[in-house]
């Protein structure tokens, strides 16, 4: 089953960007009196050449071009959601009454992007549209129309095909029209790089569900983590039903931005998500308490396990209970022996946004959660089993079946060893941001120790991050490049 929830009615095909040409958005030829404010507005997709565009003027009473016009003199407007606004303005009188006549916007090639008509339809003789019947927009001005109105495009896409012509309206040159929305088909980028992206930035990205619960959950690929949080909403509604739950492959669409230094899609930043299918849930990463303390950006928003750590309340939130029990809405000091205690926190979200609250606290856990980030670097518990004691391998099968190992620091060019089940395996480089730099094997592989060559040639010197992924777990090493 594939449910499709949108908070605004845009069309986000799946298609490419590249796909989408430039068309006639907008025009006025008639009014009352002297025609007046003659126009014609091109919208442009980003990727589009303006100074591409040609815009003929088509006579209906002998099919041949009266005028054209170069894209490059047409004069810029606004930019919304991916499309620009052009306009090529005329004297008055420029642009012929109809019954009918035409306009065709074509390539500088002579490929011929649109040619329509209005109060009727007939065939071109020459010009880009030669030999095609226009179509006709159904709407058409007289000379009894006000001054002022247009014939417009009205709704939702970012294509040609996603509007549909009304009027005449009041005019907007340069603008949207009223009851129009430009939204352009964006591609799907790795959680990495929307990571990556500026703040504020649309990002659209697939990955599985980690944990969800209430108002937050974790999404993962194989190059990172995204927290999303919507304390209302179709997809807060879909968590609460168990649309979307641990092991749900979803596409979202979003806008990025930053909460106390955590990156995450937030409220009504979460612009459509779709679920498309479903999958085991990824393994934890084992990490240590240092690894989250020196490198905690390259785990955010990912699942992780520290082993055999000792929990205690830090002082800044409630705490224990009375009965020994976590406590919503509060933080408590870790300590593996591998960093200072109390510099990565074990975080229980509010009620209603975790099943932890109320497990009874143990004196020492193996720790599941996702990475988080607030004033300290955090492990987020989002449901009972994440602080309810140590993980269990199932026989024959280690709790870790994957190792990496490389020369630290690296100049220049380094050989990392890895070991892995067979089948396909992911050996990325990453850097702080988690922006991906290096891929140094990716494909299937037998069950023999492995051998990679990590080129830090033209790399800043700086910390990143070698994660391999296989059999679906996930081992990570920061590597030092030095010049």
């Amino acid at each position: 089953m594939t449910l499709r929830v949108a908070t605004f009615a845009a069309v986000l095909a799946a298609g490419s960007a590249a796909a989408q040409d430039a068309f006639i958005n907008e025009f006025h030829y008639d009014n009352a009196g002297v025609d007046t404010g003659e126009f014609v507005e091109v919208a442009v997709p980003d990727g589009v050449d303006v100074a591409d565009l040609v815009l003929s003027l088509y006579n209906g009473n002998n099919a041949s071009v009266y005028a054209s016009y170069s894209g490059g003199g047409f004069t810029v407007g606004e930019t919304d959601g991916g499309v620009t606004l052009y306009v090529q303005s005329f004297p008055s009188n420029a642009i012929q009454n109809g019954s009918p006549d035409g306009m065709a916007l074509s390539r500088a090639d002579g490929t011929l992007l649109q040619f329509l008509s209005y109060e009727g339809t007939f065939t071109a003789v020459g010009g880009p549209a030669d030999g095609v019947e226009s179509v006709d927009v159904g709407a058409a001005e007289s000379g009894d129309t006000s001054a002022g109105l247009s014939i417009q495009l009205v709704g939702e896409g970012g294509a040609l095909e996603d509007f549909s012509w009304t009027g005449p309206a009041v005019e907007s040159p340069g603008a949207p029209n009223v009851g129009q929305t430009f939204v352009l088909p964006r591609p799907v980028m790795s959680i990495a790089d929307a990571r990556g992206a500026a703040p504020v930035d649309t990002v659209r990205v697939r990955g599985v569900v980690t944990r969800a619960e209430g108002a937050h959950a974790a999404i993962q690929d194989t190059t990172g983590g995204l927290f999303i949080r919507q304390p209302s909403g179709a997809f807060f509604q879909a968590v609460a039903t168990g649309s979307i739950a641990p092991g749900t492959r979803v596409e979202v669409i979003g806008r990025v931005s930053e909460f106390s230094n955590l990156l995450r899609i937030d409220g009504a930043d979460l612009l459509q998500f779709d679920v498309v299918g479903a999958e085991p849930v990824p393994a934890p990463q084992v990490v240590t308490l240092s690894d989250l303390a020196f490198d905690g950006e390259s785990y955010e928003g990912e699942l992780v396990t520290v082993r055999d750590v000792a929990i205690a309340p830090d002082g800044s939130d409630g705490g224990t209970e009375p009965d020994g029990t976590f406590q919503p809405g509060s933080t408590y000091a870790l300590d593996d022996g591998t960093a200072s205690p109390g510099a990565v926190l074990l975080r229980i979200p509010d009620a209603g946004d975790t099943t932890a609250d109320g497990v009874e606290i143990p004196a020492r856990i193996d720790l599941t959660g996702v990475v988080g980030q607030a004033v300290n670097r955090q492990v987020v518990a989002f449901q009972s089993e994440d602080v309810g004691g140590p993980l269990v391998a199932s026989e024959g099968e280690p709790a870790i079946d994957v190792a990496v190992a490389v020369e630290n620091p690296v100049r220049g060019r380094a050989t990392v060893r890895f070991v892995a089940p067979p089948g396909r395996v992911s050996l990325v480089l990453f850097d702080v941001l988690g922006r991906r730099v290096r891929t140094l094997a990716s494909g299937p592989v037998g069950a023999a120790a492995q051998t990679a060559t990590l080129d830090a040639t033209g790399l800043s010197a700086g910390v990143y991050v070698l994660r391999l992924v296989a059999g679906g777990r996930v081992e990570s090493r920061t590597v030092t490049v030095v010049r």
